[in-house]
């Protein structure tokens, strides 16, 4: 039910939007024939209806005043579906101001209690939206059957229509087999142009819109800007039904008139059913038809592209106007994720960025993840790099990552002092598809904010720790590694008075020297390049060389960038570290390890490479 609530009240906040847009454009479209009014509320009654839409640069929601979450969604949630659940409430109705006045009165989370503060106002929001709905839908069925049982000894004046003495003005009545209803007294020279009217609701299945739009109208109750677009809109009909009997020469204007004028002075009220068509509005409808005058062809042209525009403009959601790249284009290749997995934890370990239930979101360096922990599947690995964003929270192309509150998108804000060489601008991420998209925002409408130090908030945390946290309810989430490289990091989820649960996160073990025996393929991983070992012997040769390795005591100094990757033949794949300067080194978990008596050269040339160009390709 909540569900379902949050929905439509996205849906109503969109609309209200959209049916201002129609209020302004009405103004223009004064001088124009009524039709073309009436046609820009179907427009209102799709972002009423519909939760998605197609995205357009052309969008009334890319003006600069609106601020528009750019999830890359086809919908747009302005209330987050999980707002019951979050610590720190807060929406984004795309008005920076109203944000900011509502967000600030949303009661925080309650850790104590048994439900939040938010949970439980939308929870009754929801239970009041639903007896208004009951309410409305009580009232129309009761009209609809009273006026039935009013209309049960009309007779029959013509095809069609039938005269009632208990009805005091003309209107349609029916869903599937519509009639005209009049009132008897009407004057003969009178009647004809009623019956005109009638007809071209007929016509034109407004006995099938109105219903249509009353019941959108009374999925949005709780909205006033849709009770004066349902008004507005029965007017338009009004008029242009008026507009289209005068157009057609059934009627002359003065005449037609008083035929209205003559409801209105016998104080006839409008049809007591919301489903039914009374004459309605008689002041203005009177005033138009006085007016009206048979449109030039240049001012319908000029309505039909100007509602045409409107149309798209206004069912369309926001979209960025920059390049969009594709995740094929930002996704990291096996062999980089591998050499990532190889990579030694520095000064700085990773950093978890946003984590719900389901899935984290992490980065390292020049990388961005997004794992799902219910599933144990790396749904997302990012290759900032292919961003020019080289080095992730440090150096000159340095760069931050904040996570939308529900974890659909990410904001990679550029703050490296010599960007400009490297020409890396922000990007909104969609952490779901993978695209990204140029962007000038600078931070993110509605940002995770369940982030806190771990050192601080989980008891006994030891080893290479993220410094960030992340909670969700009473889980909170933090990243460790308790070995050197990368590929050995673990998620680990922690909740008072349990033990504390980890999982490894990549697929990959560390290969010390005594794990390296029956080998059945081996990979040098230099930078965006793999080499192979295609001669079996010289897979033997590699065996025995680095089985046969002595441990180091101490640092070596040397740099590590080149990845081997082994696989046996009982199909386990591990990794380890070659020193990529002339060292015969190779670095496991565990240690360093001196696999030959001279230099690198004899292990390098089994794959097809000497000294020279393994340090070109990594640092070309």
């Amino acid at each position: 039910m909540e569900t379902v609530f949050l929905q439509i009240l996205n849906m109503s906040i969109t609309g209200s939007y959209i049916i201002l847009a129609v209020m302004i454009l009405r103004l223009f479209l004064k001088k124009a024939p009524k039709k073309y009014s009436y046609l820009m509320w179907t427009v209102c009654a799709f972002r009423l209806c519909c939760p998605v839409s197609f995205k357009n640069i052309f969008s009334i929601f890319n003006l600069r005043f609106f601020n528009m979450p750019s999830n890359g969604e086809a919908s747009l949630e302005h209330i987050p579906q999980n707002i019951g659940m979050m610590r720190i409430p807060e929406v984004s109705t795309g008005l920076s101001s109203v944000d900011n006045a509502v967000n600030g009165s949303l009661p925080a989370a309650v850790l104590e209690a048994s439900a939040n503060p938010m949970q439980i106002i939308v929870f009754i929001a929801a239970v009041i939206w639903l007896i208004g709905i009951a309410a409305l839908l009580l009232y129309s069925v009761i009209s609809y059957i009273m006026l039935h049982i009013k209309l049960r000894n009309a007779v029959i004046y013509r095809s069609n229509v039938y005269q009632s003495d208990k009805i005091s003005s003309p209107f349609v009545f029916g869903l599937i087999s519509p009639k005209i209803y009049i009132p008897f007294g009407i004057a003969e020279n009178e009647i004809d142009y009623v019956l005109a009217h009638e007809r071209c609701h007929i016509k034109r299945r407004d006995y099938i819109i109105k219903p249509t739009a009353f019941l959108i109208l009374t999925l949005h109750w709780f909205n006033p800007l849709c009770w004066i677009a349902f008004m507005l809109m029965s007017s338009d009909m009004e008029m242009s039904c008026d507009e289209k009997v005068l157009s057609d020469g059934k009627a002359l204007s003065k005449e037609y008139s008083g035929a209205l004028l003559s409801f209105a002075a016998g104080k006839r009220p409008p049809a007591p059913c919301p489903l039914a068509f009374g004459e309605t509005g008689i002041k203005g409808r009177i005033k138009n038809i006085l007016r009206y005058k048979k449109p030039k062809i240049y001012v319908s042209i000029i309505s039909i592209i100007l509602c045409a525009a409107a149309i798209i403009a206004c069912s369309s959601n926001p979209k960025s106007k920059n390049y969009e790249i594709s995740y094929d284009n930002l996704k990291m290749s096996d062999d980089a994720l591998t050499a990532f997995c190889g990579n030694i934890i520095g000064s700085m370990m990773a950093d978890i960025d946003y984590a719900d239930s389901e899935k984290i979101v992490f980065h390292y360096n020049d990388a961005v993840f997004v794992y799902n922990h219910k599933t144990a599947v790396m749904e997302k690995c990012f290759d900032l790099n292919n961003l020019n964003c080289a080095h992730f929270r440090q150096g000159d192309y340095g760069a931050d990552l904040v996570v939308s509150a529900d974890g659909k998108e990410a904001l990679l804000v550029n703050y490296g002092s010599n960007n400009d060489i490297k020409n890396f601008k922000n990007y909104i991420i969609n952490l779901e598809n993978g695209s990204a998209a140029e962007t000038d925002e600078t931070e993110l409408i509605n940002p995770f904010s369940n982030l806190f130090e771990t050192y601080t908030t989980v008891p006994d945390a030891n080893g290479w720790t993220s410094v960030r946290c992340a909670s969700e309810n009473d889980n909170i989430w933090y990243l460790t590694c308790n070995k050197a490289s990368i590929g050995d990091m673990k998620l680990c989820l922690y909740k008072e008075g349990e033990t504390v649960r980890e999982d490894f996160i990549f697929d990959y073990n560390n290969f010390n020297p005594r794990d390296i025996y029956n080998l059945s393929d081996a990979q040098l991983i230099v930078g965006n390049n793999s080499y192979s070992i295609l001669d079996k012997s010289n897979l033997t040769e590699l065996e025995e060389m680095l089985s046969s390795a002595e441990e180091i005591k101490g640092d070596t100094g040397c740099p590590f960038k080149a990845v081997l990757k082994m696989t046996r033949t009982d199909g386990k794949t591990g990794i380890g570290l070659i020193a990529d300067d002339s060292c015969a080194i190779y670095l496991s978990d565990d240690g360093y390890y001196d696999y030959s008596d001279g230099d690198n050269s004899r292990l390098l040339s089994l794959f097809g490479l000497n000294a020279d160009t393994l340090v070109n390709t990594l640092y070309q």
